[in-house]
């Protein structure tokens, strides 16, 4: 055999390769094509409405999550702001305040559940359930939104 004839079969049989894994990939009914990607949040000096300013003081953390079934844990890197009305000054300073609560209310939510229980909730009710905790916590002001500049999965 010839160096030309032996290079095409050895081309046709990792394209057949190539061709036959991506059919196998794409008929398997549990794949979700884009699962573990979310929509960016808009960063904090990006204000679209002049009367919302943000609190950006907390930082970012690193949350460990509560074991799964196969007592894995997860570490979860956050860095979380809030938007509130901007002629709310007492609210920022009571933000300021009451920092080390906020964190904890971060801390103690996602150390409650696993990593699993996180990745199928939805992130705007993971958002609405942080904004009504953290909400409670004030007596100045309400918060309106909370946005994650990171919210990234370790293993």
């Amino acid at each position: 055999m010839n160096l030309n004839r032996i290079l095409t079969y050895i081309a046709a049989a990792l394209a057949l390769i190539i061709i036959t894994v991506s059919a196998i990939a794409l008929c398997k009914k549990n794949i979700r094509p884009g699962e573990g990607l979310r929509k960016i949040d808009p960063l904090p000096t990006s204000q679209k409405n002049d009367s919302k300013t943000s609190f950006d003081l907390i930082g970012q953390l690193r949350i460990g999550t509560k074991p799964d079934s196969q007592d894995k844990k997860s570490v979860l890197i956050l860095h979380p702001w809030l938007e509130f009305d901007s002629s709310d000054t007492e609210l920022y300073e009571e933000l300021d305040r009451k920092l080390p609560a906020i964190k904890s209310v971060f801390l103690r939510y996602f150390q409650s559940r696993t990593k699993q229980e996180l990745t199928q909730k939805e992130e705007s009710s993971i958002k609405d359930e942080l904004k009504n905790q953290i909400n409670e916590l004030l007596v100045l002001g309400k918060i309106t939104q909370i946005y994650f500049n990171d919210y990234i999965y370790l293993n």
